[in-house]
């Protein structure tokens, strides 16, 4: 038994060039006393499990450690994440669309995850999880990240999906409908070292997107509401073929993408 769970190892050495395979498969392990092993300190509280196989290669214990590969997967249980309130960043991005006040609600400074599972690989001390599913309320949360061992550090991509009118009982109404149903995208990075904190934001190129079309349709439509001049009026047939509307709106795509590069 370790960390509260089940553990069991087999492995395979061959001296002649120092390498090892290894399976490892770990059962219900307490999330909460591993990172307090690791890093003593944990701002998450949770029940996990891993199915690995791995290789290295290595004399001594840090070059096995650094050199290991391998895949697997994970589930996780009865996930809680400190000093992190994930619905709350979800609800300033939508009020941010929305063009609303944020939501004067005193959030909890935590967030509450249904279970999370996932493929994941291991190389060059650094953990990929390529595609991970969840919940969080009436939020269905999909993502990519990478944990970096070296640093303790990590970067996600998560993607929430509203399912209703309100993220949860106590959480905040979206009204519009094209808010609704969609991937809301965020980016949060974090340290499992210092004092934890976790930074959830809008990912910025989505909000580009957002803004560029934004900034697109007033523009267009204010060209397109402009009177025409002599010059338009008096077009050779030749040219009648390509609509102004046309025009200006490829003289707006052009000007955007040098803005947002």
């Amino acid at each position: 038994e370790i960390f509260n769970g089940a553990f069991k190892f087999s492995s395979r050495i061959n001296t002649d060039d120092s390498s090892i395979r290894f399976t490892s498969n770990t059962s219900n392990l307490d999330i909460k006393k591993i990172l307090m092993f690791l890093s003593a300190s944990s701002e998450m509280d949770g029940i996990l499990s891993v199915d690995f196989n791995g290789a290295s290669q290595g004399i001594t214990q840090d070059e096995v450690l650094d050199n290991i590969v391998g895949t697997g997967n994970i589930i996780a249980k009865n996930l809680k994440l400190n000093k992190l309130n994930f619905e709350k960043s979800y609800c300033d991005m939508a009020a941010i669309i929305e063009k609303r006040s944020f939501s004067e609600y005193v959030w909890p400074n935590y967030t509450k995850v249904n279970n999370l599972e996932s493929e994941f690989s291991i190389e060059e001390q650094t953990i990929t999880i390529p595609n991970f599913t969840s919940g969080i309320g009436n939020l269905s949360i999909e993502g990519d990240g990478k944990v970096n061992l070296n640093d303790q550090s990590y970067n996600f991509l998560i993607k929430a999906n509203l399912d209703g009118d309100k993220t949860s009982e106590n959480g905040c109404p979206i009204k519009s409908k094209s808010i609704r149903n969609i991937n809301l995208p965020l980016r949060c990075e974090g340290s499992f070292e210092g004092d934890g904190r976790v930074l959830c934001l809008p990912d910025k190129k989505f909000m580009n997107q957002i803004l560029k079309k934004k900034i697109k349709d007033k523009l267009f439509n204010g060209l397109l509401n402009s009177k025409p001049s002599g010059s338009e009026i008096n077009q050779s047939a030749e040219n009648d073929e390509i609509k102004p509307a046309d025009i200006k709106e490829q003289v707006i795509d052009t000007l955007l993408k040098g803005i947002f590069k």
